[in-house]
């Protein structure tokens, strides 16, 4: 069987995108365009931007990619001037690694009524290695002012078969996007939108041949020095994705991770099937992935030997009466004595004897050590992996979907989820940063499961506030709170002493005085903290002749909903269940009575939300109960409206007035 050696040429001229936007193509009209007032709100707009992919051959080194890149940027705003900055960043590994080449730019300014131009000098191009395997490429254009139009191109090869996203949406609105891929019958590749938009793309199949050459084998499989050519017909699946008045992509409150829902295109390579050669796969499922991720000497390589440990694992024994409280001194060791150093990974930077000698690594280093540990202290214990909200949500099963590993221990059909890298978490509490998708937690044959990161139990702020009014206009009281599980360890991991604290609460809640204030269970993580403080508030009411009016949650109310925007572009997210609790007991001023008193009230949001509010008169004094909680933290976007409405009705109730009545004499 011969084998073809592939040698060809192909010629892609200077791409026209449009018959408007070409580079070098930027006319006086164009910077005399009125902007909307969006596109002047935003500092900057992009006028075109565009790309074309393609599959070029080499005989030596095989298929490699090109894409071909132009943008057009105008500045509509001073705070609108970083957007003449470019960065392009390209990907090495080992000998292979990504080029650009061919990098033009110009700056266009009306000065005097005339269209004046100035270009990219090379020795304006800056060149930074971020990581091993990652190289930026960065550029400021000249000459940049308000008002200005930049545009630039360039041109990146790679050898590796990886189509970058198609990122169609920015910090700032895009006009017009456009990108063309061309696609040789010898791949498949699946294609996925990113985001909440409309896309019909154009495809269509188009001819292309190309002169190929090759060496037959002899008997003996040896290579024949004898080069046979010949033109090779192939076709080439042709998409073309174009969108226009795309929305400046702007953060909101309660999103997991933005990056999820960028207008973007993905595709990820599933097979290739090359003439004379058997079809191969890549994608895989996430349970092939987890397994291969197992086998490697820096995850599961690191489990195999635990001999270190014996000295802990013996104190551990001879201290521990069960399991449980086995797996409690093991994570209190390693949680305790190690220091997380603020790296994500799923794979160990050392060897984990040095972990343990060091005391110090990155999250896979301390994660895997805690396994290893609860394995030689005869716990069923094993490497979950995962992806952190900062890392996004994984669209296709690839190794590079996970970022992070922590540890699960299971007890018959229970699995307690551990993470030493935090040091006030509890088992089964972990940090806020791991709540993103499921994990895969991956036992030693290799096998693997799904499993559940988020904790269904509701996390509480439970809140005592006794306070009396004053005619000056303040008010006096004590305030205790507790709170528990992620409030707990968030209020821990917050609280830097008790004087910057009382500074915060100064702050937080517009205080006059903060005194007395107690801390307890700081350190005893597996209880609820405790708070308590003495406060006072000057003009904290209004008073008008012989009336009070005042709101009875006072500094607690909350003001303003987060959700004040008319349409969210993106699902809620409020990371966990939360329940709150407030109990107010208001002495009145001597003299006063009741004019008007708000009517008690329950609120629902379906069966996800509710707030209650309880207020009534007890012995001439007032007695207020509310409540609020999030059963479902994660609220999709066709449910937006009501989830606002929910919370102006909270808002409205919680600042309603009570009317006091001076008592004539």
């Amino acid at each position: 069987m011969k084998k073809l050696l592939f040698w060809c040429f192909m010629v892609y001229s200077s791409i026209a995108w449009s018959q408007t936007e070409k580079f070098g193509d930027v006319k006086k009209k164009d910077l005399q365009e009125k902007m909307s007032e969006e596109e002047k709100a935003a500092g900057a707009v992009v006028l075109f931007k565009g790309r074309e992919t393609h599959f070029e051959y080499d005989e030596n080194t095989g298929w490699y990619l090109v894409t071909e890149y132009y943008e057009r940027v105008k500045i509509t705003e001073q705070k609108g001037l970083e957007a003449a900055t470019k960065k392009i960043d390209v990907y090495l590994d080992g000998n292979k690694k990504e080029k650009v080449t061919r990098i033009k730019g110009n700056t266009y300014n009306l000065i005097g009524g005339k269209l004046q131009r100035e270009s990219l000098e090379n020795d304006w191009i800056f060149e930074n290695q971020l990581t091993e395997n990652r190289l930026q490429y960065t550029f400021t254009m000249p000459k940049v002012s308000v008002g200005s139009i930049v545009e630039w191109e360039y041109k990146v090869t790679s050898p590796f078969w990886k189509i970058d996203d198609l990122v169609m949406q920015q910090e700032i609105p895009v006009r017009h996007y456009f990108a063309k891929i061309l696609v040789p019958q010898f791949f498949q590749f699946k294609v996925v939108k990113k985001g909440f938009f409309k896309i019909e793309p154009r495809e269509y199949i188009e001819n292309r041949k190309m002169y190929v050459s090759w060496k037959d084998k002899d008997s003996y499989g040896r290579i024949l020095e004898t080069s046979k050519g010949g033109t090779l017909s192939l076709k080439e699946v042709v998409t073309e994705f174009e969108v226009k008045d795309i929305p400046s992509l702007q953060p909101e409150p309660y999103v997991d991770n933005i990056e999820n829902y960028r207008y973007s295109i993905i595709y990820e390579l599933q097979s290739t099937a090359f003439p004379n050669l058997p079809k191969k796969k890549y994608s895989s499922s996430w349970g092939e992935v987890a397994k291969a991720i197992f086998e490697f000497e820096d995850f599961g390589g690191q489990l195999k030997d635990g001999r270190f440990l014996k000295e802990e694992v013996a104190r551990i024994s001879d201290s521990a009466k069960s399991l449980r409280e086995r797996m409690d001194l093991a994570f209190g060791f390693v949680k305790n004595g190690y220091t997380w150093n603020g790296k994500l990974s799923k794979y160990a930077e050392q060897d984990l004897e040095k972990t343990y000698k060091s005391r110090t690594g990155n999250v896979a280093d301390i994660n895997l050590t805690l396994i290893l540990l609860l394995r030689e202290c005869g716990l069923k214990a094993n490497p979950v992996l995962l992806s952190t909200r900062s890392h996004g949500k994984p669209i296709f099963p690839t190794i590079e979907g996970f970022n992070y590993v922590i540890a699960g221990v299971r007890f018959d059909d229970e699995i307690i989820l551990l993470d030493a890298t935090e040091k006030w978490s509890n088992p089964g509490m972990l940090p806020e940063r791991v709540y993103n998708w499921v994990g895969r937690m991956v036992e030693e044959n290799g096998y693997s499961r799904e499993v559940e990161l988020l904790s269904r139990e509701p996390s509480r702020e439970d809140v005592i506030v006794n306070y009396e009014l004053k005619e000056d206009g303040s008010i006096e009281g004590q305030l205790r709170r507790r709170f528990s599980l992620l409030e707990a360890m968030k209020f821990r991991k917050k609280f830097e002493g008790a004087n910057a604290y009382e500074q915060s609460l100064l702050k937080e809640f517009g205080l006059d005085e903060v005194t007395g204030l107690e801390v307890n269970n700081l350190e005893e993580i597996e209880k609820p903290v405790d708070e308590s403080f003495h406060f006072v508030r000057k003009n904290a009411f209004d008073k008008v002749e012989n009336s009070i009016y005042f709101s009875p949650m006072n500094f607690l109310a909350l003001l303003r909903s987060p959700f004040f925007e008319e349409v969210r572009q993106f699902p809620v997210n409020f990371s966990y269940p939360f329940e709150t609790s407030y109990s107010f007991n208001i002495a009145l001023p001597e003299g006063y009575e009741i004019s008007y008193m708000p009517e008690s009230g329950l609120i629902t949001f379906g069966e996800s939300g509710e707030f209650k509010y309880i207020i009534n008169q007890v012995n001439g004094n007032i007695r207020l109960r509310v409540s609020f909680s999030i059963q479902e933290p994660f609220i999709p976007q066709d449910q937006y409206t009501a989830l606002q409405k929910f919370f102006d009705q909270r808002v409205e109730k919680e600042n309603e007035k009570v009317v006091l009545l001076k008592r004539a004499l």
